[in-house]
């Protein structure tokens, strides 16, 4: 199989096709909704200022089928994630784990406990160490993003504690940091992802690349957790890494020198006490090209 194949797994009623609406001019309203949607491949084409690159959106359903779905219970619904989970991780699935190149898991925060919520996330932590197993530099390169119809803050907090992004496909414009959320942040995942297949725009020159470079050392501080609203936390004190934090250490280590971060961090939070908020936002956008140049 080839690379540029983007993942999008979730239960029936997430939102699935909805964000394979905003890759494809494909007419999905034909398709049956009472239906399983697993087994459903939508190709898509990404065109940007320096690249063309053509993939394929994967769809996949937990339960297989949708038959008494409204008797089931969401501990069954979850043992059927779990099932899917341990298919997808074994050896016989192993070449189409190799092309992908995206994970984007779909989530009904309305319809959700948060328990349920949590315990989808931990099968999700698992699939993704099998993948960070399976790469060379043991880190996966794709994007994964947890995605729901709603905006919700138990998922949001859920999925930074498990190292994953939340988007609220509801969601639009741009947060009071100036980055983009829903749809539009969706879209910046795909394009700014490094895919294996890209054809490059001969046009495109050196100073072009540089801000391509740029913008992908972005995506890797978000997920480093480093933001404006970070430096006004505390948790980059010394010793006092969250969690999620601690688990990222620890996969990065060998890229980046953390603690020379984290000292940056620290010495940040304290030049921007008694500072105003146009001050502080200034400051941390000039640690954030800091620590861009850094890495």
């Amino acid at each position: 199989m080839f690379p540029s194949h983007v993942l999008v797994l979730g239960g029936p009623g997430t939102g699935k096709l909805r964000i394979c609406k905003e890759f494809t001019t494909l007419d999905l309203e034909k398709v049956e909704h009472n239906d399983s949607h697993s087994g459903l491949i939508v190709p898509f084409e990404l065109s940007t200022a320096y690249y063309n690159v053509n993939g394929k959106l994967l769809i996949d359903e937990y339960p297989a089928s949708r038959e008494g779905l409204h008797l089931m219970k969401q501990n069954e619904i979850l043992s059927s994630l779990r099932s899917w989970g341990k298919e997808f991780t074994s050896d016989e699935t192993k070449e189409l784990r190799e092309c992908l190149e995206g994970l984007v898991f779909c989530i009904d925060a309305a319809k959700s406990t948060v328990d349920y919520i949590e315990s989808s996330l931990e099968e999700l932590s698992r699939i993704r160490s099998t993948l960070d197993e399976e790469s060379v530099d043991g880190m996966w390169p794709g994007f994964l993003a947890v995605v729901s119809p709603q905006d919700d803050n138990d998922i949001e907090d859920l999925s930074i504690a498990h190292g994953f992004e939340f988007i609220s496909i509801s969601s639009s414009g741009v947060n009071e940091f100036k980055d983009k959320v829903g749809k539009e942040r969706l879209k910046e995942l795909f394009e700014t992802h490094e895919w294996k297949q890209m054809e490059r725009n001969a046009k495109v020159s050196s100073v072009d690349d540089d801000n391509l470079f740029e913008s992908r050392k972005r995506d890797k501080i978000s997920k480093l957790g480093m933001t404006v609203p970070l430096l006004q936390s505390n948790d980059y004190e010394d010793g006092n890494e969250s969690e999620g934090q601690g688990e990222v250490e620890g996969e990065e280590l060998d890229k980046l020198d953390f603690s020379t971060i984290l000292s940056k961090l620290n010495i940040a939070k304290e030049e921007i006490q008694g500072m105003n908020e146009n001050e502080r936002e200034e400051y941390a956008n000039k640690v954030i090209a800091d620590v861009m140049n850094y890495i």
